[in-house]
């Protein structure tokens, strides 16, 4: 809350249980248009939103997370251009089971590949280990399927790890 109360104390606004449903350009002006977020629900995801309020900030951050780039394309005015294309990838962690201690006691790193770290060695709060994230390419996040909280549990011998 310090942060908060930091922000606000220079001129920052917080909202709480509404939602930028998207906004327009004017020149160098930004408009956001939000709703309360119960008045959504109803939302078929196709007709037309009317805005509840308009404000015009001087900053805007688009932390929208996997709904950022359909949100952008929702500003009039903003050239697609500018938009980046999303890509979207799944990861799953694998957790180490039968053994009775950890066979490691610091985390590994391989060399990173193409959208992650690799697949890596991690302990959990637990101490437990885990492998992953393994990455899975998917085409969006309209398969809920795809976002599942799935973990795995493997069965590996010892000494299938000693050559870490």
């Amino acid at each position: 809350m310090l942060v908060q109360g930091e922000a606000e104390n220079n001129r920052t606004i917080f909202t709480y249980n509404s939602t930028v449903i998207g906004g327009h350009i004017d020149g160098n002006e930004i408009s956001l248009h939000i709703s309360e977020t119960k008045s959504l629900k109803e939302w078929n995801g196709t007709s037309i939103l009317q805005p509840e309020l308009v404000l015009v900030p001087k900053l805007i951050v688009n932390s929208a997370g996997l709904s950022a780039p359909a949100l952008a394309k929702r500003f009039t005015g903003l050239q697609n251009r500018v938009v980046p294309p999303a890509y979207y990838a799944r990861g799953c962690y694998f957790t180490l089971s039968n053994t009775k201690a950890a066979p490691f006691k610091h985390l590994i790193y391989p060399i990173p590949e193409d959208g992650g770290l690799g697949v890596h060695v991690t302990l959990d709060l637990n101490g437990q280990v885990k492998f992953g994230p393994d990455v899975e390419w998917i085409d969006g996040v309209d398969d809920i399927s795809s976002f599942q909280n799935e973990y795995f549990l493997i069965s590996f011998p010892l000494h299938a790890f000693e050559f870490l």
